[in-house]
């Protein structure tokens, strides 16, 4: 077993790949620096939240059809330093956990979700009540899976993992964030409930 030095990091790195179906050949299209991402195709861009934003906090965006990288949008999403998850409804990205609580002049909070809209790259923090965090200092270190269903217009969440005091709890629960609120042209919701199965 190989162990790290005190002090150093372990980075897993990835490379973007094409693969031509005519010649059967895998050629490396580009390189990028992509740690505990979370990524969601919208239409042939494919958006990534992951830790390598440090210095700009934005979003990765990857055009699918020449293979060009850029950070788009202004930088307001947290730092995600660990393992956020997200999912796409077809008009916004939805992104739960991966990050830590900041406070000071721009604050981060853990209790909600990040809305990114890939038509304009703006996002915004929206509070959700009840998620199943022990504390509010509390944070989802793994995001549990996510899963949109949009007759329903919910987000189902599976699993995960919180950090409460540097220890690990392993979730076993199961539940849902319905967005009907933010549709409502008639509500300015900056809040919804999580609500458990």
């Amino acid at each position: 077993m190989y162990t790290l030095p005190t002090g150093a990091r372990l980075f897993l790195t990835a490379s973007l790949y094409m693969f031509n179906s005519a010649s059967a050949q895998l050629l490396e299209a580009q390189y990028l620096d992509i740690y505990s991402a979370a990524a969601n195709r919208a239409g042939n861009m494919v958006y990534f939240f992951d830790d390598n934003q440090k210095s700009n906090r934005q979003a990765l965006q990857l055009d699918l059809n020449n293979f060009r990288v850029m950070f788009v949008g202004p930088p307001t999403l947290p730092i995600y330093n660990s393992y956020p998850n997200s999912v796409y409804t077809g008009e916004f990205i939805y992104i739960l956990g991966g990050h830590v609580i900041s406070t000071g002049a721009d604050p981060i909070y853990t209790d909600g979700i990040y809305e990114f809209d890939p038509s304009t790259f703006e996002s915004r923090f929206i509070q959700v009540a009840n998620l199943p965090l022990r504390r509010s200092d509390s944070i989802f270190l793994l995001a549990p899976a996510m899963v949109f269903v949009p007759h329903s217009n919910r987000i189902y969440c599976f699993g995960g993992v919180e950090l409460t005091d540097d220890l690990p709890i392993f979730l076993d629960y199961v539940f849902f964030i319905d967005l009907t609120p933010l549709r409502d042209q008639n509500v300015s919701a900056s809040s919804l409930i999580a609500e458990p199965l």
